[in-house]
């Protein structure tokens, strides 16, 4: 009898302590870090930040943010002869239990400091990286200068980082160091970023489909190699051509709104409804008043002379990834040259940083959830290559005999009209997506709208009913104006086997 309460003694113990136990924290000045596979680590320092204040924060700016333990990490991989620095802060009190990966923008993998303020106030454990585009701190990666070795050859390692890469390396390592501080992992770990930080989120759920519980992914530069190109084809048409005033572009936007405006229901001088199929080809013509300058152009009031300034980016694209020469005069492009960039843009660059071969069956298998909005009115980046990558997603699921896999069940789009890149503009952004993210991974509470005026997810549209005060959100209905190309191919397609 006594053996047999000493077991029941014992098997309680160790169930216990199975339930209870957690690895050994470790203090912020004192962290350590396990070896990470095809990763040398150069250097850690950790310190704790107190009453931490960061220059224009942008976000959350009326929270104090929270005393925090700053790990800054340099690494390098083998024979790549790179130098990546990844940041990591940890909230000293209150952790929500939740790790944030954030994204870069333009030519940059990721903004050490300013991406992570906001998440901090939040409680999260935060991360951001480099990507070792810096070259040590030493440039703005957005001169695109770390695309160059000093020969003029591609730096393919650099590339790689930018491209995914660093994605990896900065989750694993913010996860771990997480981990270590704490002494348990976080229970959810989510991408937050917009423009190239939407981009990495999109290939965070194709190629690293375990990474991250949920993705948030704004304005995604999903299509890099082609989208560069027509970043800079206004201001080469603009060099080459004679160039319409200012006021003709305003004239011909302010038409685009009398004409498509109202398609919805409402007037309110949002376009909600670019592409229906009741669109006219045509706008009606208006008068303009004569008006100085051009868009994205400065003009001297006393030479009348104007320069063109494309895209801050684009120009350091068009230099080191396509012409591989930093000082390469972008002011002599001809539309002959312009061709060529374009096609060596796309050629050299789309298996790496396209997404056309790109999947999401392993993220769905995972059970990630990729939560992803665009502005109807973007300058930068055109939502219709989201609205296609989409669709394509859509017709990949219907055409693999998966019809009863709802793409809405993991990944969810919506269309903000009037919003430009990544917010701004007239219309109304999305509020808190982060949080809808959240509640969708953790409470299995999908988003179906957003509330600002509110925003629908694709390809479901808001229609007024033409009742009552268009402020009022209760008489705006949503209406399902087409799904997009793929069940009309598939449809076709069955009908002639």
């Amino acid at each position: 009898m006594q053996s047999i309460m000493l077991l029941f003694l014992v098997t309680n113990v160790i169930a216990w302590l199975s339930s209870t136990w957690h690895p050994q924290k470790q203090p912020c000045n004192r962290l350590t870090l396990h070896s990470v596979p095809g990763i040398d680590i150069l250097s850690i320092h950790s310190q704790e930040r107190y009453n931490y204040s960061f220059p224009h924060h942008p976000e959350d700016n009326d929270k104090p943010i929270p005393n925090f333990c700053d790990i800054t990490i340099t690494l390098t991989h083998p024979g790549d002869d790179d130098i990546v620095t990844v940041s990591t802060w940890l909230p000293l009190t209150n952790w929500n239990s939740r790790f944030q990966a954030t994204g870069g923008g333009g030519l940059a993998a990721g903004y050490i400091g300013p991406a992570q303020v906001a998440a901090i106030t939040q409680g999260y454990a935060v991360s951001s990286t480099d990507g070792g585009l810096t070259l040590n701190n030493t440039i703005d990666p957005q001169t695109g200068t770390w695309a160059l070795r000093p020969d003029r050859s591609l730096n393919t390692a650099l590339l790689k980082n930018y491209a995914h890469r660093s994605i990896h390396d900065m989750t694993v390592i913010g996860k771990a160091l997480t981990q270590t501080f704490y002494g348990t992992p976080p229970k959810y770990s989510y991408w937050n970023g917009c423009s190239t930080g939407g981009r990495q989120g999109y290939f965070a759920a194709a190629l690293y489909p375990d990474l991250f519980d949920g993705i948030l992914a704004g304005s995604p530069a999903i299509n890099l190699p082609h989208l560069f190109s027509y970043l800079f084809w206004a201001p080469i048409l603009m060099l080459n051509s004679i160039t319409p005033p200012q006021c003709i572009f305003r004239a011909f936007q302010s038409a685009a709104i009398e004409t498509c405006d109202p398609l919805d229901g409402a007037t309110d001088g949002l376009i909600s409804t670019p592409t229906p199929p009741s669109a006219p080809s045509t706008l009606p013509p208006s008068s303009t008043q004569q008006s100085n300058g051009t868009a994205n152009t400065t003009t001297n009031p006393t030479t009348g002379h104007t320069t063109i300034t494309p895209f801050f980016p684009a120009i350091g694209w068009t230099k080191n990834f396509i012409f591989q020469d930093p000082s390469y005069d972008i002011s002599t492009m001809n539309f002959t040259s312009f061709d060529t960039a374009a096609l060596l843009s796309i050629s050299r660059y789309n298996e790496l940083l396209g997404s056309d071969t790109h999947h999401l069956h392993a993220f769905h298998a995972a059970g990630g959830k990729l939560l992803s909005w665009h502005g109807l009115a973007d300058d930068i980046i055109p939502y219709m290559g989201t609205v296609r990558y989409r669709e394509r997603i859509e017709a990949e699921f219907y055409d693999e005999g998966e019809g009863e896999v709802d793409v809405d069940d993991f990944y969810r789009l919506f269309l903000a009209p009037g919003v430009g890149h990544c917010g701004g503009g007239y219309g109304p952004g999305p509020i808190d997506p982060l949080g809808a993210l959240v509640r969708w991974v953790e409470e299995d509470l999908p988003p179906e709208r957003w509330v600002t005026r509110e925003l629908c997810r694709f390809p479901l549209r808001l229609v007024y009913d033409g009742v009552g005060d268009m402020d009022d959100g209760g008489i705006l209905s949503v209406r399902f104006l087409g799904r997009g190309f793929y069940k009309d191919i598939m449809r076709r397609r069955k009908s002639t086997e």
